[in-house]
């Protein structure tokens, strides 16, 4: 809060209690990743700077039907089986997965929204982020 007087005019002297704004459109910042309707995935900017996104190209879609979960491993290795180029933009990138949509026969409308997601490493040391697809808004579709 800022408080402050300041002469308005020479008649009128007005006392100044400002707010600092808070848009309900501004979200924190939130390591997440969000499907759009058109299929695409979107790796918002805490994720992007927090795993250093920036310095891959690609990234590797990994599916776990069993449990409808997606695995992301990013890499600069374009020989990898299933590998999509990211797209970055300023402090986020996002990729375009069409491909994997149809492979795996989910409508990705059905699931679009945020997830939050989790961490593992894989056998060979690598990191591996995922999203379980049951924490999305339109859990019962299939």
């Amino acid at each position: 809060m800022i408080n402050s007087k300041t002469r308005v005019t020479k008649r009128r002297q007005m006392e100044l209690n400002f707010q600092p704004f808070k848009s309900s459109r501004i979200t924190p910042s939130k390591e997440k990743i969000g499907i759009r309707s058109s299929g695409s995935f979107y790796f918002y900017s805490s994720l992007y700077r927090k795993k250093k996104l920036h310095e891959f190209r690609f990234v590797q879609l990994n599916y776990d039907k069993t449990n409808k979960a997606i695995g992301f491993l990013f890499t600069n290795n374009e020989d990898l089986v299933g590998v999509l180029k990211l797209s970055h933009r300023g402090n986020s990138a996002s990729v375009r997965s069409m491909p994997f949509w149809r492979e795996t026969e989910i409508k990705a409308e059905d699931y679009q929204g945020d997830y939050s997601p989790q961490l593992i490493t894989t056998s060979d040391g690598k990191d591996l982020h995922y999203i379980l697809l049951s924490e999305g808004k339109n859990e019962n579709k299939t």
